[in-house]
């Protein structure tokens, strides 16, 4: 009798080490900075489908720089990602974006996760990739949390209520950090990309992908896109490598930029973050844009009430007025 009770207390010990071991491990792999390097371009929406079908063909094939020989493939993906903020709009002032990433696989599957991309200190070579390289801190949801796709519809989740139980602490201290209160966080922006890429890998292992991105948002009647090129070295590729490989990484990222400059020459740097880009650009249509897409339905009927009481208010004036026109006269 106390060998079976024995033997119970240790499978329950076990399991308890085991849970406890595996917490630990999704914690590690999840609420750890890694770093990711990407130059990214501007392009034009008419030339978009020009420039890849030039990438398609010119790096689709396999790719050889500075003693590496990549196998390459190219691949089409569907990504929607809701960007979280408060109302003062601190953490994209600060070039930082929250984000609830969706990834749609043409079977019907969706992955989901929960990402921070904030900028880094330098790691490598001088100013400019001081822009380029940014760090990333992952976490999990609680679960399948969506099934529909319109951008819209993906502005009425809480953030703190989709990630998963044993991550809610740590992105806590998270945003705390970057001088947000938790709590206060909420969903702003909505983008959907298709995200045309060609992924480049050497002895089974990822080192860049090369995409083009086409990315959109709608809220009501506002509607907002552009196009971005990105060549951008893994994170997990940038993250493990000592001085000398991301040196050479970092090279073979030039002789790539190199590529496309030459062929596309009016193709411009811009490393601002996706999401700011973004907001730039509706920003661009005008204030109303802007404040419709800050503050959706909210705005228009804050603005129609003002606009009634105002009416409402002028009529009772003008009727007391000639009321006391009518007195006057008598």
């Amino acid at each position: 009798m106390r060998m079976r009770s024995y033997v119970s207390f240790l499978v329950i010990l076990t399991a308890l080490f085991s849970a406890l071991v595996s917490q630990a491990q999704t914690l590690e792999k999840f609420d750890t900075m890694r770093l990711e390097n990407e130059m990214t371009f501007d392009v034009p929406l008419e030339q978009a489908e020009e420039v890849w079908s030039w990438l398609n063909a010119t790096f689709g094939g396999g790719f050889q720089s500075h003693a590496a020989n990549f196998k390459t493939f190219p691949e089409v993906e569907e990504f929607a990602d809701t960007y979280f903020d408060v109302p003062e709009m601190t953490l994209i002032n600060q070039g930082i974006g929250v984000r609830h990433r969706r990834r749609f696989y043409p079977n019907g599957d969706i992955k989901e996760l929960i990402q921070i991309k904030q900028p880094h200190e330098a790691v490598g070579r001088g100013e400019e990739n001081e822009k380029q390289t940014r760090g990333e801190v992952k976490f999990e949801p609680r679960g399948p949390t969506i099934t529909y796709r319109h951008s819209e519809d993906f502005l009425n989740e809480e953030l703190l209520r989709i990630v998963k139980k044993e991550h809610l602490a740590p992105l806590r201290v998270r945003l705390s950090d970057m001088g947000v209160s938790p709590d206060r966080v909420r969903p702003f922006i909505a983008i959907e990309q298709q995200r045309r890429r060609v992924y480049f890998r050497e002895n089974g292992n990822q080192f860049l992908t090369v995409t083009l991105d086409f990315a959109k948002t709608q809220k009501l009647w506002v509607k907002a896109k552009f196009v971005q090129l990105d060549i951008e070295i893994g994170e997990i590729a940038f993250t493990l490598a000592d001085d000398a490989k991301r040196e050479k990484l970092l090279a073979i990222q030039g002789d790539i930029f190199g590529m496309i400059k030459s062929r596309f020459p009016d193709i411009k740097r811009n490393q601002v973050p996706k999401v700011v880009q973004m907001v730039n650009v509706v920003r661009n249509q005008g204030m109303w844009s802007y404040l419709t897409v800050r503050y959706g339905w909210s705005l228009p009927l804050a603005l129609s009430l003002a606009t009634l009481c105002g009416v409402l208010l002028f009529r009772r004036r003008s009727s007391n007025a000639n009321l006391q026109d009518a007195r006057d006269v008598a």
